[in-house]
């Protein structure tokens, strides 16, 4: 039991990443590593070793009832959104904003799972009346995750889904404003951008470590791969304060690579999961030392097994029978009056499942988009860091071999050292040249001419 008279859940702790399972249960844990399918899905063989290690874990921690074990998943997949709602007790609000989600998603509510965080302003209740309240929705299908929970089923537990980038947080002592949290894994990171205290947005960023030569779940911390990493942050990310967790993020030599690829005024600090290694349960574990709940993803489709044993009374027999008796004499009315309802569905059923080969193929367009398109953006914002003020550019040009051609204005030699140095310590580029410097026409100024290579960072989920 917790200080604030919370007990401490019987089940435990389990954080299912991209590429490991980290469990705790009482005092005991184990980490196994996770293999996977094309389609994301857990192999036999892993699975097979998953539930035996779970089962003789929760073996050993046997309590009465059925045990609630709280499992806390990755990011991939899941989207945020903030909704106005009314006013309203918390069983309206559910009812709601499963409106409200059955509108902002383009699958329905039972096919996700999802759950929900209201956001204090500090309003005080009257003004709460009026202006209605704000939520952070989070939302993943439901597929995704319903594989852990039937596993954490079979081995007799109760499974309580969770996100493991919100439980995160709460490792940040006394952490206000806008930050984000990096959590690096071999060949995974995970990326939450916070502002002003709440969470905007997580992401799952694929990096070099496995290519890089990472032995025993540590990365090789190739400055190269890291500096791609920051570059990738950067480009999504535009604060001050980063927080590193995860095994990848535990060299000093790895800390300091990413907080000079950030630039100037990037700052990392590293956050100490503790015994067991994993940010995540350490993070659970803060939410429950407070006496909070963790923020909890719902699933419609999945019930509980198992219910409680009512003993048969036979005021109980009377009232089933005349339940038995209502539900006769209404059938065929009922029947009558929801027909036109129930018609009216299934035809709206109908044209949704047409609809759906021509979004799926819009939405296969977008993504060879995204995955094709040469990083123009990201070559413009380097070059925006590094001009000094006062910097004309005449000419520029960029194609997709990754050349850089560009004639600039500047105010002196000495920008324009600066000014290329900058460019190649960026780590956004293989090479820059300084192929011609001229003073300019007017005596007030240097003409000089850049040619360059940037790299490729590869494709980022």
């Amino acid at each position: 039991m917790n200080g604030n008279g919370v007990t401490r859940p019987a089940g435990g702790w389990l954080d299912f990443g991209e590429e490991s399972l980290r469990a705790r249960i009482g005092e005991e844990g184990f980490e196994v590593e996770l293999e996977r399918q094309a389609s994301g899905r857990l192999t036999p063989g892993c699975r097979e070793r998953v539930t035996e290690k779970l089962r003789g874990l929760l073996g050993k921690s046997r309590g009465k009832g059925r045990r609630q074990v709280y499992c806390a998943v990755g990011a991939r997949g899941v989207s945020l959104r903030r909704v106005k709602l009314p006013a309203a007790s918390r069983d309206e609000t559910g009812k709601l904003l499963r409106l409200q989600i059955e509108r902002e998603f383009p699958v329905a509510p039972e096919e996700l799972a999802w759950g929900y965080q209201t956001l204090g302003n500090g309003a005080t209740s009257s003004e709460a009346g009026r202006r209605g309240q704000e939520l952070l929705v989070a939302a993943v299908k439901r597929v995704v995750i319903e594989e852990y929970a039937e596993l954490v089923r079979e081995c007799g537990a109760q499974p309580v889904m969770t996100l493991g980038a919100f439980a995160r947080r709460f490792l940040i002592p006394g952490a206000v404003g806008s930050y984000a949290l990096l959590d690096i894994g071999r060949t995974h990171a995970e990326l939450a951008v916070v502002e002003g205290g709440v969470l905007k947005s997580v992401r799952v960023l694929r990096w070099g470590g496995a290519r890089s030569g990472a032995n025993e779940g540590q990365p090789a911390g190739c400055a190269e791969e890291l500096s791609g990493l920051a570059a990738v942050v950067r480009a999504r990310w535009s604060g001050q304060r980063l927080y590193l967790t995860g095994e990848g993020a535990r060299r000093p030599e790895v800390r300091s690579q990413i907080e000079g690829a950030l630039g100037e005024g990037g700052v990392c600090e590293w956050l100490d999961a503790g015994k067991g290694g994993s940010a995540t349960i350490a993070g659970l574990e803060k939410v429950w030392e407070r006496g909070e709940s963790p923020f909890v993803l719902e699933m419609e489709s999945v019930r509980d097994s198992e219910s409680p044993k009512v003993a048969v009374w036979w005021r109980w027999a009377a009232l089933c029978g005349l339940a038995v008796v209502g539900m006769i004499v209404v059938r065929y009315g009922e029947g009558l009056l929801m027909q036109p309802r129930l018609e009216r569905r299934l035809s709206e059923v109908r044209e949704y499942r047409d609809r759906l080969p021509a979004v799926d193929g819009e939405l296969g367009f977008l993504q060879y988009l995204k995955t094709n398109q040469a990083p123009y953006m990201d070559v413009l914002v380097v070059l925006a860091d590094a001009a000094p003020p006062g910097t004309r550019i005449e000419t520029l040009s960029l194609n997709r071999r990754g050349e850089l051609s560009m004639r600039t204005t500047l105010r002196d030699p000495q920008q324009v050292a600066d000014f290329r140095s900058k460019l190649a310590q960026s780590g956004l580029f293989e090479s820059v040249a300084l192929e011609e410097q001229t003073a300019a026409a007017n005596r007030q100024g240097v003409n000089a001419r850049f040619a360059g290579r940037w790299k490729t960072l590869g494709n980022t989920p």
